[in-house]
């Protein structure tokens, strides 16, 4: 994940080198920028943040995944030579990034002294409602106030951000003559930026839908970020494609009745809380259908442990881990399809292996008894060789051969009891008669 694009205010726009989006490259934008504001760029960046001061800026990595990008930002482009040295200020509270509220907040006191600084950084639309003002980047970062255009072009600017599959990340500040006390405030903010991070979507998540819905598996995507790069994301892995796509907070509104309506078409909830994730899990099944997630945050735990199948990313925290079925070691969606056809195969090839080592087993113990009772001096016609090589060796072989097999049976295939019945009494009359015959 890298920074690639975005704006402090409406104004400010920025570009990395190579992007394809509108706006200054950022060491021209940073040298325009009034000292104020770009102190507190680096603090809202650096001071706000989960990963831990000691930390070098490549190798952090136990902050939110999405923190690493911003920091190298910060050390590449705003000057911030570590972790430890952005932060020369004094930190009096952190409320952590929370799934539900979609953001997290620092509370630092002033360099001077005198006051408090409230940093906020978190999703965009969540942080830009929570904003009544914003700052002139060139002049300084006294508050202005935040019109009704500059908010239309802001959202427009998000929006337009997430339709290029960019997770986008906003930052906001407010200041206080007083402590403003342990309750997070959410309002009377002041807008600061917003920045535009490009993750690609890696080429085994495109295969990974592929290869689910040759397996007639629905996939759908459950998501926290915005409406906009959910659908783009969707869009590009192949999962949005003539379906619905909805928002978590419009589909938890909706009564049960409409939501078992809906689902059926849905295939993207953007915007989401875990509350919504475990609701779509019980709703699935009430159709049902046969589910299985993944999550990583240990708020997911509860959608995850419901699920019929849970999965768990190498990084996700261990209350998830605990909960899921499986834990994928390779951080991929083709490890899921992967296991899916896995299963697939086996459970196709278990009634092929059993119709061919029930009649094998009966087979030698009769012909044993038989030729031993025929010769009558305690001899038989199959020696201890040939009874390991039909039971162990070939059974092997067989097994080996047919577990490999690709799946060919629809996803609602059902085993045909009497048909293979009919098949193992058949091979067992058909091949003892034919070896006492010849024998």
């Amino acid at each position: 994940m890298s920074v690639v694009t975005g704006c402090i205010r409406t104004a400010g726009l920025f570009k990395d080198s190579g992007a394809e989006f509108d706006g200054t490259k950022i060491p021209g934008l940073v040298s325009t920028l009034a000292q104020s504001v770009l102190a507190l760029w680096r603090d809202s960046i650096v001071v706000n943040s989960t990963v831990e001061p000691t930390q070098k800026i490549r190798t952090a990595s136990n902050g939110l995944r999405i923190e690493v990008p911003l920091l190298q930002f910060a050390q590449s482009r705003l000057g911030v030579k570590s972790i430890d040295s952005g932060r020369d200020v004094r930190v009096l509270q952190v409320n952590r990034f929370n799934p539900k509220d979609k953001f997290m907040s620092t509370i630092i006191k002033h360099k001077g002294g005198h006051g408090y600084r409230l940093l906020v950084k978190g999703a965009s639309d969540i942080i830009l409602a929570m904003c009544s003002s914003t700052v002139n980047p060139t002049v300084g970062i006294n508050p202005i106030d935040l019109t009704a255009d500059d908010r239309k072009s802001l959202q427009d600017r998000i929006a337009g951000y997430g339709d290029s599959t960019l997770k986008t990340i906003s930052f906001a500040f407010r200041d206080f003559e007083t402590w403003p006390g342990e309750e997070i405030v959410t309002g009377g903010l002041t807008f600061l930026a917003v920045m535009g991070i490009l993750n690609p979507v890696r080429g085994g998540s495109v295969t990974g839908v592929k290869d689910c819905k040759k397996l007639d598996l629905s996939v759908r995507m459950v998501t926290g970020d915005n409406i906009h790069t959910a659908k783009a994301v969707a869009k590009e892995c192949g999962i949005y494609t003539d379906g619905k796509a909805m928002k978590g907070s419009d589909f938890y509104q909706l009564s049960r009745p409409d939501q078992l309506t809906v689902l059926p078409t849905l295939q993207v909830l953007a915007e989401c809380r875990p509350k919504d994730k475990h609701v779509i899990v019980e709703r699935l099944k009430e159709l049902g259908e046969t589910v299985a997630i993944t999550g990583s945050d240990a708020d997911d735990a509860i959608a995850v442990k419901s699920a019929d199948v849970g999965y768990a990313p190498i990084w996700a925290s261990e209350i998830v881990k605990e909960a899921a079925d499986f834990e994928m070691r390779l951080d991929s969606f083709s490890y899921i399809s992967r296991t899916f056809t896995s299963y697939r195969s086996l459970r196709e090839a278990a009634p092929k292996i059993l119709q061919f080592q029930i009649p094998n087993t009966i087979i030698t113990a009769t012909v044993i008894f038989v030729t031993s009772v025929a010769n009558g001096n305690n001899s038989c016609l199959l020696t201890i060789f040939h009874v390991y090589w039909l039971t162990l060796g070939v059974g092997a072989i067989v097994a080996q051969a047919l577990g490999k097999e690709p799946p060919l049976s629809p996803i609602n295939f059902t085993l045909n009891k009497i048909a293979m019945w009919k098949m193992i009494i058949g091979q067992t009359i058909y091949q003892l008669t034919a070896i006492l015959v010849l024998y």
